[in-house]
């Protein structure tokens, strides 16, 4: 009964069912009933004492054992839920960013069309080589593709 409450209860229900156990084992022993009874009265008392102490220190290490992992398990729960509400902020942040990678990379692929579209326009289609060069202006916050086509002709 003693291990169930300790594993059951909280401290106060235990150290009532201690309580409760120890007056039985003392009413027992006072009336000659039960196992202490077998020496003279003050030595019983002293066996019931014992063993009332011991069940006392066992229990209630039992019961703060019990306790401490019920605490540790709902910081740990807590903890899981904190984790997976910034893994889904996380997640969500990544599909934006992935998002607007792909609507960069959309802008960049048309730009590229545009350029060649250009570079073929003004460079004529047999050179050897061609060179482009990006020049970012920070202050205009402008971009500008500079062509340079060089090279010998190459004959059909």
């Amino acid at each position: 009964m003693l291990a169930w409450a300790a594993l059951r209860f909280n401290q106060r229900e235990t150290v009532t069912a201690i309580a409760l156990c120890s007056v039985i084992a003392i009413w027992g022993t006072v009336n000659r009933h039960g196992p202490f009874a077998m020496l003279s009265l003050n030595e019983s008392l002293l066996t019931v004492q014992a063993f009332v102490s011991i069940m006392v220190i066992t229990q209630l290490a039992l019961n703060s054992s019990v306790y401490e992992r019920r605490q540790t398990e709902a910081t740990l729960r807590d903890s899981s839920n904190q984790l997976e509400i910034r893994v889904q902020e996380r997640t969500a942040e990544l599909v934006n960013t992935a998002n607007e990678l792909a609507e960069k990379n959309k802008e960049l692929l048309q730009q590229k069309e545009f350029i060649e579209t250009l570079f073929d326009s003004v460079c004529p289609k047999p050179l050897l080589s061609a060179k482009m060069f990006w020049s970012f202006f920070p202050r205009s916050g402008m971009q500008v593709c500079i062509m340079i086509c060089s090279g010998q002709l190459r004959e059909r």
